[in-house]
């Protein structure tokens, strides 16, 4: 999903400067999720604000999505606004995607994508549509 996301950034959306402290901020809101930060890059938005990509990775992903994930999205909306830029992907221990999630703003509009493990649909936070005859997706796994 990140080549997606970055593909919605401007064209000259290359890696940007971080503003200052947003290094230690991210760092230290995935300490405090109980998740390693294994990969953080810093684009160019249209709004000439950094738009940072976070890639975590977690030991018990149901736990994390269910308790802990909405801590660290909070504190990232913190740095760039509720509706600002950024991606956001989960892995598990051996390094599969279980979550992302990627906002920006295109012109005149703003776009967003969501993909979640199916298993572990019912433990995110973030909140998604889906068509009426889906069938619901299965409970989270942990309580």
């Amino acid at each position: 999903m990140r080549p997606q996301w970055q593909a919605e950034l401007p064209k000259d959306g290359a890696r940007a400067a971080p503003a200052e402290g947003e290094v230690a901020t991210l760092t230290q809101a995935a300490r405090r999720a109980h998740a390693h930060l294994i990969g953080l890059r810093f684009y160019r938005a249209s709004s000439g604000k950094s738009a940072p990509a976070v890639v975590l990775s977690v030991s018990d992903p149901a736990g994390f999505l269910k308790y802990r994930l909405r801590g660290f999205l909070s504190r990232l909306h913190s740095l760039n606004g509720l509706y600002g830029d950024d991606y956001v992907g989960v892995v598990d221990a051996e390094g599969t995607f279980v979550w992302e999630n990627g906002r920006a703003h295109l012109p005149g509009t703003f776009a967003g994508s969501l993909w979640i493990r199916p298993d572990l649909d019912s433990c995110s936070p973030v909140a998604h549509g889906q068509p009426v005859t889906a069938s619901p997706p299965p409970p989270c796994p942990v309580a």
